[in-house]
């Protein structure tokens, strides 16, 4: 039992950390690396989508 609690320690942190960067890397485009100030909001929701459709897409393919 305590190695399922220390490995769900583990993921947890690891997913707070990768949204954490991720959220920051939107940050960052949003606000200097593109020519125009987006919302990070809008560059959040495009990496997202875009993220999403690939899964969908893979999974319809997986299932052939």
């Amino acid at each position: 039992m305590g190695v399922g609690l220390w490995q769900a320690r583990l993921l947890v942190s690891a997913c707070g950390f990768t949204g954490a960067f991720l959220l920051a890397g939107a940050d960052v485009t949003a606000q200097h690396l593109l020519p125009v100030a987006l919302p990070v909001g809008f560059v959040t929701v495009v990496a997202g989508g875009g993220y999403l459709v690939w899964l969908l897409v893979r999974e319809v393919r997986r299932r052939r």
